[in-house]
């Protein structure tokens, strides 16, 4: 039976649906605030009301402060705007307006990272004004990914070159005790530019909690691939079908041993990272050598070419019952379970147990 959180505020529609840096809580914006729930037990801990639409809602870290921005038919924001919520006092604590729309952003201690659709902006989280402005290719859907270890500072996000994806390492992201600013070092071009990374248009990003791997789709959604950020080579290959998808959500297990995926077609695949050196395909050029030597997350024509090829299998899929964008965790420390929230408002809890299929545990209508 399905269960369900009652609440007094009553959205209609969903604009945003995102974890936190380490998936204990997830937020959602609606057309009339926001809502910040616990995971792990679910529950509902914080709701406000705005009076208008919230597109981003962003927590930094486990803190009251809160990265809002306008969203949806009826926006509380303009959506260029960047409001800094501070929940302690229920109230804006400061305000930045972007040239552009703003469509992600990465709040950390030092710095806010703000992915507008053709720059990106870090801003100093003490004085809030920008002590960088990046350039990026036209980007309207914001994808970009960050390293969500709190002293970690890698970003990734699609170069102007089709399949070329750019890294950024700020390693002396840190305030300055003399003069307040933020000192940002970054690595050279030839070392940040992960190349041909795919043949087509980068689709979707996600970087592991260090931001020492990073995976990738195209606009395809059949391959997936895993890289090393520092090599900059690759180091993984997973097929998730033949049939073109769009890629809603990739994340890393927090101890690195799943990816878990979530598309359109609705189901989640989970891919085993742990025996991530057997089986690598050594072609770059794709085709069909490099179709049959992908390693398969589950899947009737995977499994049957698998059992001709005797490739290993390091995978599992479930069927998820809304066929609507979602987004998948993991919670720290507690890699044995998978969290999938959708924007119709649904909660789902998954087992994974080697031995047997993984299993909806736990179905939640959250609005």
């Amino acid at each position: 039976m399905e269960e369900k959180i009652e609440s007094n505020v009553k959205p209609k529609i969903i604009n945003y649906i995102g974890f936190n840096f380490d998936s204990s809580f997830f937020s959602i914006g609606t057309d009339i605030g926001f809502n910040i729930y616990q995971t792990i037990p679910l529950n509902l801990i914080i709701t406000r009301q705005l009076n208008g639409g919230i597109g981003l809602v962003k927590i930094l870290e486990k803190t009251n402060i809160i990265c809002l921005t306008g969203g949806g038919k009826n926006p509380r924001f303009i959506p260029n705007k960047l409001i800094i919520w501070d929940d302690n006092k229920n109230e804006i604590s400061e305000e930045f307006r972007c040239n552009s729309f703003i469509l992600n952003c990465y709040p950390k201690q030092n710095c806010i990272f703000v992915i507008c659709s053709d720059n990106i902006i870090l801003i100093n989280t003490k004085t809030m004004k920008i002590v960088k402005n990046i350039n990026t290719i036209n980007n309207p859907r914001g994808i970009s990914s960050i390293s969500n270890d709190p002293n970690k500072y890698i970003l990734t996000f699609p170069d102007y070159y089709k399949g070329n994806i750019i890294l950024f390492n700020f390693e002396d992201l840190e305030k300055s005790k003399e003069e307040e600013i933020i000192n940002i070092r970054k690595l050279d071009n030839k070392e940040s530019i992960i190349k041909n990374a795919h043949k087509g248009n980068i689709n979707n990003l996600s970087l592991n909690y260090n931001g020492t791997k990073l995976a990738s789709a195209s606009d395809r959604g059949t391959l997936i691939r895993i890289f090393n950020t520092q090599t900059k080579s690759q180091i993984n290959e997973f097929r998730r079908g033949s049939t073109e998808a769009n890629i809603y959500s990739l994340n890393f297990s927090f101890d690195d041993s799943f990816l878990g995926l979530t598309s359109d077609h609705d189901s989640c695949h989970i891919f085993l990272l742990n025996n991530q050196i057997k089986g690598k395909n050594e072609n770059k050029n794709g085709g069909v050598f490099s179709y049959l030597t992908s390693n398969f997350s589950f899947g009737d024509v995977g499994k049957k070419l698998g059992n001709v090829l005797g490739q290993e299998y390091s995978w599992k899929k479930i069927e998820i019952p809304h066929k609507v964008r979602s987004v998948i965790s993991f919670v720290k420390d507690n890699n044995n379970n998978i969290y999938i929230i959708d924007k119709n408002g649904n909660y789902l809890s998954i087992n994974l147990i080697e031995e047997q299929e993984p299993k909806i545990t736990k179905k939640v209508r959250i609005i």
